[in-house]
């Protein structure tokens, strides 16, 4: 599983979208203008996947638990 940088080159033909959008000068320097702001936005591209296995760990773990108990329950025999 490797990690995939497009999410870096959208995100700065994106900030390019928003000045065009507003009518903003850009220039050939303009697309590395933005190389500032590789810090905070790996930084969020991190947090966001812990989050995301976070959310599927807490989604996954329960259930592996609760067949777990049901399938251990459900092979008890008393009598």
């Amino acid at each position: 599983m490797g990690y995939d940088y497009r999410p870096f080159s959208t995100d700065f033909y994106r900030l390019m979208g928003i000045h065009r959008s507003v009518d903003a000068d850009i220039s050939a320097s303009s697309v590395l203008s933005h190389y500032g702001r590789v810090i905070p936005i790996t930084l969020l591209t991190v947090l966001m996947m812990l989050l995301i296995v976070l959310g599927v760990a807490l989604l996954v773990i329960p259930r592996i638990y609760l067949a777990i108990a049901y399938y251990d329950g459900s092979t008890t025999h008393d009598g």
